[in-house]
Parts: C-alpha cells; sequence; structure tokens
C-alpha cells in the first residue's frame, strides 16, 4: 500500500454480516488517522479482520496503517503484522 504512515486510532466497529473472499467478516470502522506533523482527521472504511485480530478491535486501540491528506483516504492496518 502506498501513502504515509500513520496511527489509527479505533472510534468505533460494527461487523457488516458479510464476509470477504477468505471467510474473514468485514467491519466498518471509524477511525480517527494521526499523520505525523499533520492534523488529525477521521474516515470511515470498511475492512475485513480475520478471527486472530478480533481483541485489537476496541474503542481506543491505536495500530498501524498509511493516510493521504488531502484526499482523507486511509489504507486499514494489516492485520496478521500485527497479530503475529
Amino acid at each position: 500500500a502506498t501513502g504515509l504512515p500513520a496511527d489509527l486510532v479505533i472510534v468505533g466497529n460494527a461487523p457488516r454480516g458479510v464476509r470477504n473472499y477468505l471467510g474473514h467478516d468485514v467491519h466498518l470502522f471509524t477511525l480517527t488517522v494521526l499523520p505525523p506533523g499533520q492534523a488529525p482527521y477521521q474516515v470511515q472504511v470498511g475492512n475485513p479482520v480475520p478471527a486472530k485480530a478480533l481483541p485489537l478491535l476496541y474503542p481506543g486501540s491505536k495500530v498501524p496503517g498509511k493516510g493521504f491528506r488531502p484526499e482523507r483516504i486511509i489504507h486499514p492496518p494489516v492485520w496478521d503484522r500485527l497479530t503475529a
């Protein structure tokens, strides 16, 4: 994924009742993106989450990701790296 490294803080999430092609539940996330040296901003994204990453999904949890400003596009965290 391209973009600048940024911390992502989970504001909220909810399973959407669908799964991706690997069988992971897709969650809708509200995230605060904290790019270094820039103002934080909030986005909503859908992202599949493997079962082993579910313990990381709580409000206030900080996970690494990538973001762009001004487009406000974010790349959600790579769960495999966080749960390895």
